[in-house]
This record gives C-alpha cells, sequence and structure tokens, in this order.
C-alpha cells in the first residue's frame, strides 16, 4: 500500500514521475505504484502527461 502523504510529496517535488520511480522511493511493488497513480489520476490528483506503452509520465495536477 503506497502511503498517500509520501507519494504526494515525491509527485510534487518532481518534474514527472513514472510507476517504477514512484515504486522505488516509496518502497512499494510496482503494481500498488502503479494502481494508486491510476487513481489518483481519475480523482484528478495527478495526471498523466506522455509516455507509452505502459511507461507514462505523471504530474500532480495543478491546483
Amino acid at each position: 500500500m503506497v502511503n498517500e502523504q509520501q507519494a504526494m510529496k515525491i509527485i510534487q517535488g518532481s518534474k514527472v514521475v513514472t510507476v517504477q520511480d514512484l515504486a522505488r522511493q516509496t518502497g512499494v511493488k510496482i503494481s500498488a505504484a502503479n494502481r494508486f497513480l491510476k487513481e489518483a489520476a481519475i480523482k484528478g490528483t495527478v495526471k498523466k502527461v506522455g509516455g507509452y506503452s505502459g511507461h507514462h509520465l505523471y504530474q500532480a495536477a495543478s491546483s
């Protein structure tokens, strides 16, 4: 399970983040990081800004 506060701090501190980056920095499996980013994109807290074939780039959504 991804710690939401920790993950958002990492995302906001980075220009863009990949699923692999988030998994490595939070110490969770890639599947957990992927699930977190997909759910956060649905909520609107992050947005997908690029990437291809499952290797997507995300950044914090403008508030």
